[in-house]
């Protein structure tokens, strides 16, 4: 589901943020490995496919598509085995996290009177208001973001054919941190995500991989590597087609975003 896109933690867009506009196409493909696991081999966790075409994203785990649309300050998400689909705008999602924000400040209050609790109010506390130490190894090509709680270790490109992209691609990663974190209760918040981001977007980098670690109650240890492909393939196309055509098929079912979270947060709690 959804939570896997933000997991991933990367996504490369070419579309049209603010004055300027890219033609170019691009495919990613992502996979994510559970570190924490006790195995020889860490555990593949996830798998997502990731196609940016006319200054859109789409966003492929399993049966869930989610189109990023800047142009118009939304996102589009498609259950093709539900065959629902919904809207959501940027300014409601600011809107949610705003709510759920102000609740865990809340929450930080009630927990400081309670024994035991200095780990969790702390994680709590840092993804709201994030400072990390940072450093880069520019010959490594690698940018390491550290904090008492989070740890963001990142393996930059160096291709030239990705400098004229930063800035669309962390656009885009920001945005869909913050849906994820409004579509899933358990996720983080986006601000450490964003703060990596920020840095990223300062040096003019790229990541390919990307490694983070955090410290809590139950061990969080993730490492995301995306494969980049500078072209669309035909099935890519075709895809792409499919799913646009779905979006005006009168066979899909359009609801609310608070109906379409609804129905995934009822579907997660049944696994």
């Amino acid at each position: 589901m959804l939570r896997l896109t933000s997991v991933s933690l990367i996504v490369l867009v070419v579309l049209m943020t603010g004055t300027e506009c890219c033609a170019q196409e691009f495919r990613i493909y992502t996979r994510m490995f559970n570190q924490a696991a006790n195995a020889k081999t860490p555990p593949v966790i996830g798998r997502s496919v990731s196609m940016f075409h006319a200054g859109k994203v789409y966003d492929k785990i399993g049966g869930e598509v989610i189109i990023f649309e800047p142009s118009l300050r939304r996102f589009t998400i498609i259950d093709g085995a539900r065959m629902l689909s919904t809207t959501v705008t940027f300014d409601q999602i600011l809107h949610f996290l705003k709510l759920a924000e102000d609740e865990a400040q809340q929450y930080v209050s009630q927990l400081r009177i309670k024994p035991d609790t200095e780990q969790a109010v702390a994680l709590l506390q840092f993804q709201l208001k994030p400072v990390f130490q940072e450093k880069y190894d520019a010959g490594q090509h690698k940018l390491t973001l550290q904090s008492p709680t989070f740890r963001y270790e990142v393996q930059c490109g160096d291709d030239a054919k990705s400098t004229g992209v930063m800035d669309v691609y962390l656009h885009y990663a920001n945005w869909i941190k913050r849906l994820n974190s409004v579509m899933n209760p358990q996720a983080f918040f986006p601000a450490p995500r964003i703060a990596l981001n920020n840095s990223l977007r300062t040096r003019r980098l790229l990541p390919l991989k990307v490694e983070l670690q955090v410290k809590s109650k139950q061990p969080f240890h993730i490492l995301a590597e995306h494969k980049i492909h500078w072209n669309l393939g035909s099935k890519d196309r075709s895809d792409i087609h499919h799913w646009e055509s779905l979006l005006r098929s009168k066979d899909i079912k359009h609801v609310t975003f608070g109906e379409y979270r609804q129905t995934v947060l009822v579907s997660e709690s049944k696994r």
